[in-house]
């Protein structure tokens, strides 16, 4: 592939920062919301009695 080498002007490397900036926030929020998720159902299934149905 094609090396780019057209120079960004200012607003484009800012643009550029904020979106990988965001994209960054985005994905940590997304895991932590998953970990959480994930933890919960297995409190939820790790804690139930023997023989109990979970669901």
């Amino acid at each position: 592939m094609a090396k780019d080498s057209r120079k960004l002007s200012s607003d484009e490397t800012v643009r550029a920062d904020d979106a990988t900036t965001l994209e960054t926030l985005i994905r940590r929020r997304a895991r932590g919301l998953i970990d959480t998720i994930v933890e919960a159902e297995l409190d939820g299934a790790l804690g139930a009695a023997e023989s109990a149905r979970v669901g």
